[in-house]
């Protein structure tokens, strides 16, 4: 793979009537998995990519489960508070759970207080955030072509045929570009693709508490590994940067002056005595002082080095000078630099600039100069506060961005007539999506037929039988001293097929032990001769491979696991198990069949309580599937939006017997019966309602959150129903005659509702459902599907080596005249094509330096050509730029904390600019690869500086299933 364009200078290529065409149209974004993080991270030892960890923690929360609340009526969303607390880091700030956009917000100029009838009063919060996500389905794969000419074109088969130069090509996608030259641009994905839905990160801190944090921070020291609130950088009003902790910089200290010589003794004192030892005498034994006028610097009135951050000419150009610690600047809105994280000054609001070294004066034009934002401190004066502010330029934020902290929502048990009262904090967290929810969710069910296989998770319908007896065995070994050799590397596995093998018996010419003193051999001995095999080969407990027999050993003809031994009952319930889950249950409970099929040992509960244990294999079991998170198992989808509150509250009374006397039954029995005849309550029921009872219980819900199964069940129902942040007030006025002697109470909870309104006033938004009755996830069920997929028992542990070995090769492909956003990428896909075939499977492929070093691949480490380093061993330093470095670094970071390949997983890429040295052969390798590219959308770099990924035909049943990185100490 050859980039051919290093720095301004690119090959042309080899026939100018094919010479390649600008695209007249800019090229669609490549497809990018959307990052998915839990909104805190443990604050223990439990695992932080397990959604039953959240689930768990959930459990222990006061109230505001969902999709039910404890008084019966529908819930949207889920509440973190002081109880959760103990098992999540919710000090630090709650974490976007995708990348997406901010929307809207509204921070409270201070907590709103609700005052009771008896004078009681609470404080609450109704201060949120609006995040935008938009999750996009993967593109159909092509399916492998047998008949493909391509088939095993370089650089991706291993019958390659001479191509010096396998990235340079001008050949066009086939029935993709009609002007010979032109690389085809990739598809843009149909809108029906992409699902558009949101987080709402509700109640949140107030300004006055910021204020207040930030205070407390100048006043004490600060702790570096302390959570530090800071105000949200996507904040309106007067936003500008001070000089603080972060910025670390110094002034360069001049160069000493060489020290005076001190004049000779022989000269000191007016003596006229040539003798130095006299000299030194007289001057009792003394070495002269420097003569005056020759202080060192320690005493030459230079200051000291001022910190702070540097100035300089350009975005991360020349320093011209320093802004001491301290200073406050405000930054350009216009004048915008290419290179994340450098801006421009527009206006010093405090401090003096100094010079670049110290005791010498700034530059006069540190004022425009330019600045490292990124270490220095946002002030910002947020306004207005206290309504909705919908962002005209939406603001991008990365999984796990912190984006706000849990604010105050204190209810009638929290308040007091005397403040400060009993502190709840609280983040109600909810995610939604628009009607087009049901269309999208088909659709990629239906594109999972187009992907290549994933086995993510386990699915196990109702009705599924597990294997819950193991037959007894049907061999069995009497013989002492046999060898028992595993046939196949089953590590990890219950049970490992074995021949029996036995040593043969002593001939003439061999004897059991070497006479002392005579060699036979190296080191003066027979090389022991093979065993032989005895017998059939037979199935037996692991722990019994690789060693010799004792005594009688049993074992199985055949693998003892069989799917038509399967036997009820049958699941009652449709569970979700991760695969990183299943191969995390040990060798007991986890077993390979002689072709690698794998069978686990798990529990699932029945409807009475209990649970089954049994075996059930990954293929061809009835009622259960290997599955993509494309798939969307275990999710529910009910459409409970014609049911209003009030019949809700009334069925909750009707079967928890709350009525008072008086009341017509009837009416509640009507409403109870409404209800019920819906798909949400039977549901609910029969997952949660263990007791049987008819009534769905706080106490039911909280034990749920806490079994596997049940917490699946919960977190796997999609809901449409009216949210409570819009629709009017109506539906709720309409429970006031329910309340009775409570309604007084009923009537400051109504303007607590009113005032935490805000539906209507973002539906500008593109994307936001216009009606306010979406479609509700459960988040941790949303969060778990998608950030689960990736098999954590499939890691690429990466060497320092390996790390200098990818920076090395991907200095020799990218350009570095791209900016650092391009260049960037197109170096992250250069690093993750070389990772995707070094997981490919592929023996030739068994290394980093393997995939590298492969002839013909990486054209200026490889290629037959006279400067080509011949190895990436050869390649010296000198050839890697900083800047390669340290985003090759980025990228590998971002991979090992989960970030998606850039490339998904595709094993080529080329430039189609670049034809100068191709061969027929390598032409045909880039069309297919160029044709690929139009598919995905895998495009990297400007101009001529490009690289297209792809996959050849060849090489489409060895793309990688997903995998982990993990780097080494950095």
């Amino acid at each position: 793979m050859s980039n051919s364009h290093h720095g301004a200078h690119h090959s042309q290529p080899a026939h100018p009537q094919q010479a390649a065409a600008t695209p007249t149209t800019p090229a669609s974004p490549p497809y990018k998995p959307l990052s998915f993080s839990f909104p805190f991270a443990p604050a223990g030892k439990d695992d932080a990519g397990d959604p039953m960890t959240y689930m768990k923690a959930l459990g222990n929360a006061q109230n505001g489960f969902y999709p039910l609340g404890a008084n019966g009526l529908w819930h949207g969303g889920i509440h973190f508070d002081g109880k959760t607390g103990n098992a999540l880091k919710q000090d630090v700030g709650i974490r976007a759970i995708a990348d997406g956009e901010v929307v809207a917000y509204r921070l409270d100029s201070k907590y709103p207080e609700l005052e009771y009838k008896d004078k009681r009063s609470a404080l609450y919060s109704t201060g949120f955030v609006l995040i935008r996500h938009k999750l996009q389905l993967p593109p159909p794969q092509p399916k492998p072509d047998a008949a493909s000419p391509n088939a095993a074109s370089a650089p991706g088969a291993s019958n390659t045929p001479a191509a010096p130069a396998p990235a340079a090509s001008t050949a066009s996608a086939p029935a993709a570009a009609s002007t010979p030259g032109v690389p085809a641009q990739p598809q843009k994905a149909p809108a029906a693709d992409t699902l558009v839905f949101f987080s709402l990160y509700m109640h949140l801190l107030d300004w006055v508490g910021y204020q207040i944090a930030m205070e407390a921070a100048k006043e004490a020291p600060v702790d570096p590994k302390a959570p530090q609130i800071q105000p949200m950088p996507f904040w309106e009003g007067e936003r500008y940067y001070r000089v603080g902790a972060k910025a670390k910089d110094k002034q360069e200290v001049p160069k000493p002056k060489p020290p005076a010589s001190p004049a000779p003794l022989t000269q000191q004192g007016g003596s006229g005595d040539s003798d130095p030892i006299a000299a030194l005498i007289r001057n009792d034994f003394k070495l002269p002082t420097p003569a005056a006028g020759d202080a060192s610097d320690a005493s030459d009135g230079t200051p000291s080095p001022v910190s702070g951050i540097r100035v300089r000419d350009s975005a991360n150009g020349k320093i011209i000078g320093l802004l001491p610690t301290g200073s406050e600047l405000i930054v350009s809105t216009t004048e915008k630099s290419d290179k994340p994280g450098w801006a421009k000054i527009a206006t010093i609001r405090s401090g003096t600039p100094v010079g670049a070294v110290a005791g010498q004066p700034a530059s006069p034009h540190v004022p425009y100069g330019w600045v490292y934002v990124n270490e220095l401190d946002v002030v910002i004066d947020p306004k207005p506060l206290d309504q909705v502010v919908v962002l005209k330029t939406p603001f991008a934020v990365t999984a796990g961005t912190v984006i706000g902290y849990l604010g105050q929502y204190q209810d009638y048990s929290d308040s007091s007539s005397l403040p400060p009262g009993r502190t709840h904090p609280m983040l109600h967290l909810e995610t939604f999506a628009g009607p087009d929810l049901q269309d999208f969710i088909s659709r990629s069910r239906e594109r999972v037929k187009q992907l290549p296989e994933s086995k993510a998770f386990l699915e196990i319908s109702p009705g599924a039988l597990l294997v819950t007896d193991v037959p007894e065995p049907d061999q069995t070994l009497t013989q002492t001293g046999l060898h028992l050799v595993p046939l196949a590397n089953l590590q990890g596995s219950r049970w490992v097929r074995v021949q029996p093998k036995i040593a043969p018996p002593a001939t003439p010419n061999t004897s059991a032990q070497t006479p002392h003193g005579h060699s036979g051999g190296h080191h003066g001995h027979h090389p022991a001769p093979p065993l032989q095999n005895t017998g059939t080969p037979l199935w037996v407990d692991a722990t019994l491979a690789n060693q010799t027999t004792t005594g009688v050993v049993k074992g199985w003809k055949d693998f003892p696991l069989k799917v038509a031994n399967a036997k009820g009952p049958g699941a009652d319930f449709r569970d979700v198990f991760r695969r990183v889950d299943l191969d995390k249950l040990g060798a007991q409970n986890v077993a390979k069949d002689d072709k690698g099929v794998r069978w686990w040992n798990i529990t699932i509960g029945m409807k009475d309580g209990a649970t089954r244990q049994g075996w059930v294999c990954e293929k061809d079991h009835p009622l259960t599937r290997m599955c993509s998170p494309w798939d969307w198992p275990g999710f529910e989808l009910i459409d409970h939006s014609s049911i209003k509150p009030i019949d809700m509250l009334k069925r909750y009374l009707h079967v928890t017997q709350q009525l008072i006397e008086g009341e017509d039954k009837s009416e509640f029995e009507s409403s109870a019966s409404l209800v019920n005849g819906g798909e949400l309550i039977p549901k609910l029921e029969k997952a949660v309602d263990t007791n049987h009872d008819g009534t769905v219980t706080a106490q039911e819900l909280r034990q749920a959150q806490q079994t596997p199964w049940l917490a699946e069940a919960l977190s796997h129902l999609v809901v449409r129903c009216e949210s409570e942040w819009g629709g009017g007030p109506g539906k709720w006025d309409d429970l006031s005659p329910l309340m009775k002697q409570l309604l007084w109470l009923w009537k400051s909870e109504l303007e607590r509702i009113n005032k935490l309104q805000w539906w209507e006033q973002v539906t500008g938004v593109e994307g936001f459902p216009k009606e306010p009755t979406p479609w509700h996830f459960h988040p941790i069920g949303l969060i778990g599907n998608f950030i689960g997929s990736i098999d954590k028992t499939r890691v690429l542990r990466l060497s320092a080596q390996d790390v200098d070995d990818l920076i090395k090769v991907t200095a020799t492909e990218v350009a570095l005249s791209l900016n650092d956003d391009n260049l960037g990428k197109q170096a992250g896909a250069v690093v993750d094509t070389i990772l995707n075939r070094r997981m490919s499977g592929l023996e030739k492929w068994s290394t980093i330096r393997g995939v590298i070093n492969e002839r013909w691949q990486f054209s200026d480490i490889n290629a037959p050509r006279p400067t080509a380093y011949g190895s990436v061993q050869n390649v010296p330093e000198s050839r890697v730029s900083p800047r390669v470095r340290a985003l090759v670094i980025a990228h590998l970071q971002d991979r090992a904390n989960g970030g998606p390949s850039l490339v998904g997983n595709n094993l080529s890429y080329a430039n189609p600019y670049a034809l100068d040295e191709a061969s027929a052969a390598t032409r045909a390798w880039v069309e297919d690869v160029i044709h690929q590219a139009s598919i995905t959308g895998y495009r990297y770099g400007s101009g001529h500086a490009v690289h297209v990924h792809g996959t050849t035909q060849g090489l489409m049943s060895s793309r990688p299933e997903p995998y982990a990185i993990e780097l080494p100490e950095l």
